[in-house]
């Protein structure tokens, strides 16, 4: 991972190595003397040709997420982050790898109830009301559902071949623009 100095600076991490048709999640953080909010821009490339790109807002406390659901090709990839405030910019670039996973054996259609409290970090006060999607690794299906009173339940229903360990990752988006994000692993039996 590289970072670019200035006034505002931007932090970024894109996990993997991820399999063909798999969740991409890219996140990082904001930073600056004059607030924490900044025009988020990704764009991942392969062999310098640009594959997908996005836009967003960090939230006030600078963190951001982009989820990239396209089919990507398979080898190393890097993802270019800039973030822009005013006249500043700051850049990141990190770098990723999609495999081709080996073929699915014994799939079973299964369902998934995740069930929980959505709570700040910070402070550890509940997350009164917004919106919580979740995604599994290796199965490009994303659901969403809304917080309320800081309690979420959501279905997630996927191919899960037994024994095998996968990799859930929650996004949490509050009303007021704070968002999150948390890893759940679990094998299916």
């Amino acid at each position: 991972m590289q970072v670019a100095k200035s006034d505002l600076s931007v932090t970024c991490k894109a996990g993997g190595p991820y399999g063909r048709g798999s969740i991409v999640t890219i996140i990082g953080n904001v930073t600056s003397g004059t607030g924490n909010e900044a025009n988020v821009t990704a764009n991942v490339s392969k062999d310098s040709l640009l594959e997908a790109s996005q836009e967003s807002i960090s939230d006030s406390d600078g963190a951001y997420y982009f989820v990239f659901s396209e089919n990507l090709d398979v080898g190393n990839h890097s993802v270019l982050i800039n973030a822009n405030k005013s006249s500043e910019l700051a850049t990141c670039t990190d770098y990723f790898y999609v495999y081709a996973p080996a073929p699915v054996s014994g799939c079973t259609p299964r369902n998934i109830t995740l069930e929980g409290t959505a709570i700040y970090a910070e402070t550890g006060g509940i997350v009164n009301s917004g919106s919580l999607s979740v995604t599994a690794e290796g199965i490009s299906t994303t659901n969403k559902t809304t917080i309320s009173n800081g309690k979420f339940s959501i279905q997630y229903s996927g191919c899960l071949s037994l024994a095998k360990r996968y990799i859930l990752t929650t996004f949490v988006d509050d009303l007021l623009g704070k968002k999150g994000t948390s890893k759940i692993i679990f094998a299916t039996t």
